[in-house]
C-alpha cells in the first residue's frame, strides 16, 4: 500500500513538473488539451518492437525513437503504452520527454522531437514531420 502511495505522489509530482514548463517522463501516455492529439510509449512489435513514442494520427500513427526519422504506421487498434495509465492531459507549453526525445505542447497540437532533430508537429487531423 505505501508502494502505491509513493508511485501516486511521485506521478502528481510529475505532472506539476510538466505543467510548468519542465521535461517530465512520468506520464507514460499524454495528450493536448483539447483530446486531439494522444501521443504514448510502447515496446509492440507492431511498431518495431524497440521502445518508441506513437502518436495519434488519422492514418495511423506517427512513431519517433530517440535516433532516425518520423514513420506512419498503419495500425488502426489501440494500442497499450508501457504504464497502462490514462492520458494525461496537458496545458499549452507544457513539456514532456523521455530519453532524447522532447515533445512541447500547444493547446491542439503535440511537436516532438528526438537527438537528430528529427520529429513532427501532429494535430489530430494531419501532421508535418521534418
Amino acid at each position: 500500500m505505501a508502494g502505491v502511495a509513493v508511485a501516486a505522489l511521485a506521478s502528481i509530482c510529475a505532472l506539476a513538473a510538466s505543467q510548468a514548463g519542465a521535461y517530465s517522463a512520468k506520464a507514460y501516455e499524454f495528450q493536448d488539451q483539447t483530446g486531439s492529439v494522444n501521443c504514448g510509449l510502447t515496446t509492440l512489435r507492431q511498431f518495431g518492437g524497440k521502445e518508441a513514442l506513437i502518436c495519434s494520427d488519422p492514418k495511423g500513427f506517427l512513431r519517433l525513437r530517440g535516433t532516425g526519422t518520423v514513420a506512419l504506421v498503419k495500425w488502426h487498434e489501440p494500442f497499450s503504452p508501457l504504464g497502462g495509465e490514462p492520458p494525461v492531459t496537458l496545458k499549452p507549453g507544457a513539456r514532456w520527454s523521455w530519453h532524447s526525445i522532447r515533445c512541447v505542447l500547444a493547446a491542439s497540437s503535440v511537436t516532438c522531437t528526438n537527438a537528430q532533430k528529427h520529429g513532427f508537429t501532429a494535430t489530430g487531423k494531419s501532421y508535418t514531420s521534418f
